[in-house]
């Protein structure tokens, strides 16, 4: 068993990425390319990538798709790495306080263990987990695309997203907002980040558990800062 832990992976194949995002800009227009290709290397590069699953059906309906779910005796195994993963928490689905409908993280570390608890949703299986399983790294990505930085401190993106990083209740080692800037620079050559991050503190509200923030250029170094 190496003593390397997840966190140390996922932090050097995220440097990793940001140096081919600076090589090779234009593949990565989006998160819609940079969240599949973090994904892909965490699960080349992290170790034990499967873990045995069991299946619960605390917030499933009484359909004979649940039925049929929870009398399976064999559930196989799930890939620890997971992305668009959402929660069942105290039997119900787990929702932020600033959002209205069960929530997705984009990217999901589950930390190595005998087993992962997958939880029902109403009608069926799906990527629902219980709360209750321990994780390595939690993280939402987001990309200014071909706009300004505003998504990073904006109350509907940014905020909102760490906002639900902090609250989620629970076991998580690493809690990370993920920012690719397209444009870290104004048309005049001065860097924009000092501007974006005045703008992220001064809307943020007290956080229930830190998050540890990476803003990550196409221009320049990657900065990294945890607000508690």
């Amino acid at each position: 068993m190496s003593n390397t832990t997840d966190g140390d992976v996922f932090t050097q194949t995220l440097q990793n990425l940001h140096s081919d995002f600076q090589a090779n800009p234009f593949e990565y227009g989006n998160e819609d390319m940079i969240l599949p290709e973090l994904y892909h290397r965490l699960k080349l590069e992290l170790d034990q990538t499967r873990l045995p699953a069991k299946f619960g059906v605390e917030y499933g309906d009484d359909s004979w798709k649940v039925q049929k779910a929870s009398e399976s005796t064999e559930a196989g195994e799930v890939t620890r790495t997971r992305t668009e993963t959402a929660f069942i928490h105290d039997s119900d689905s787990w929702i932020p306080s600033n959002r209205s409908m069960t929530f997705k993280f984009d990217l999901t570390i589950f930390s190595e263990s005998e087993s992962l608890l997958l939880q029902s949703k109403r009608t069926g299986p799906s990527n629902y987990f219980d709360s209750g399983n321990e994780i390595s790294v939690l993280a939402e990505v987001k990309h200014s695309k071909n706009l300004s930085g505003n998504d990073f401190y904006s109350q509907e993106k940014g905020i909102s997203d760490i906002v639900a990083l902090s609250e989620f209740p629970g076991e998580v080692h690493e809690r990370t907002f993920l920012f690719f800037d397209w444009w870290p620079e104004y048309q005049d050559g001065t860097e924009r980040f000092s501007k974006y991050k005045s703008k992220l503190l001064a809307q943020l509200p007290t956080l229930s558990s830190p998050v540890t923030i990476r803003y990550l250029p196409r221009i320049g170094d990657e900065q990294t800062f945890t607000i508690s």
